[in-house]
């Protein structure tokens, strides 16, 4: 109960973990994103954009939000006790947690690579490392007032491979 009263913060050590699938080993030092933008067809608009981690932190000005995130799969187990199974870790709930993230506006890295608010697209798509994929509306990902960040820091900290790091 401690813990619940000092801060809303949940310390990164008992943040719950959720994977689909293993957890890539990434080098940071090494890793770089691709930005794109295809039309309706399919056919890309402009040259793919590759930034490195390093250049997201030395080319962009770091914002912070604070959130709190819950498993899609939160009380699953007590779906499960109505009769309607469902697949996957049968959470009871405890799959939420609340951190204080670091990192650049999405906003900021897509006007970057020439996405501002006359683009046609309706979505932003996301393909992580290890092929799982989620999509936001573009107006989310491009609101001025938005809390979209491309994440690299948890409480403080480097984001650690159980998290995303």
């Amino acid at each position: 109960l401690t813990l619940t009263i000092d801060s809303w913060i949940t310390p990164t050590e008992l943040w719950f973990v959720r994977h689909h699938h293993p957890v890539p080993d990434i080098d940071s030092s090494k890793f770089v994103m691709s930005v794109a933008q295809e039309n309706k067809e399919g056919v890309p608009q402009f040259k793919e954009v590759k930034i490195s981690l390093k250049d997201l932190k030395r080319k962009f000005t770091k914002h912070e939000v604070t959130s709190t995130i819950q498993c899609g799969g939160n009380r699953r187990g007590g779906m499960n006790a109505t009769g309607k199974k469902t697949s996957g870790t049968a959470w009871g709930c405890g799959a939420i947690s609340t951190a204080k993230w670091g990192g650049v506006r999405l906003k900021d890295v897509l006007e970057h690579c020439g996405i501002d608010a006359d683009t046609e697209a309706q979505h932003v798509h996301f393909l992580a490392v290890d092929e799982m994929g989620a999509s936001i509306p573009i107006e989310k990902a491009l609101n001025p007032f938005g809390d979209c960040l491309l994440a690299y820091e948890m409480n403080g900290e480097p984001i650690n491979r159980e998290h995303g790091g």
